[in-house]
């Protein structure tokens, strides 16, 4: 993946196996000259403090990339023991899109366990990708002219309304309990 970076530069756009890319997939370029909704640029390289910030939590291992199955055995379940052990407690859990493949499947219950394994407080979030054409409408929080809406729960209702049996559709997932984002 190295050599991926190296090759596209800010050209480089995510890919998938046996699937070209999307047209409205943005290369890194894009992501990096995006504003937020306040119109603000909001990556890490836009002042020298935020970078600054970031590089002390990887050197702290306090950023955690996780490539694995979020709803299996290891992944989550070792990282809730990581940090409980070091007295941690989670921010925020970014899971992209992947509750949509995993509702698919009998794997949501146990990535919704090992959720509410993670040490979290008040303020620990879940921050999430929903793509506008997964169930042919818009999402409430979405930006016109944008394909994702990210969307940000807490942790805490996420876990209270799955041991509450209230999570039965994707649609339930995207749609319960979501902070408003929109200015």
């Amino acid at each position: 993946f190295h050599r991926a970076f190296f090759d596209d530069g800010l050209d480089l756009k995510f890919t998938s196996k046996n699937r070209s890319p999307r047209y409205y997939y943005p290369n890194y370029r894009d992501l990096m000259l995006e504003k937020d909704l306040t119109g603000n640029q909001g990556n890490y390289l836009v002042e020298e403090d935020r970078f600054q910030f970031l590089k002390q939590l990887e050197e702290r291992n306090l950023v955690i990339p996780v490539v694995g199955n979020l709803a299996g055995e290891l992944a989550l379940k070792t990282i809730a023991t990581f940090l409980k052990d070091q007295g941690i407690t989670v921010s925020a859990l970014y899971t992209s899109n992947v509750e949509f493949y995993l509702m698919r499947g009998d794997d949501f219950d146990r990535f919704a366990r090992s959720v509410a394994s993670l040490p979290r407080d008040e303020r620990s979030v879940i921050i999430r990708s929903y793509f506008n054409g997964t169930w042919g409408y818009q999402h409430p929080q979405s930006v016109s002219g944008y394909y994702s809406t990210q969307l940000m729960q807490t942790m805490e209702s996420f876990v209270k309304e799955y041991m509450a049996g209230g999570y039965q559709s994707y649609s339930d997932i995207i749609s319960k309990h979501m902070l408003d984002l929109k200015p």
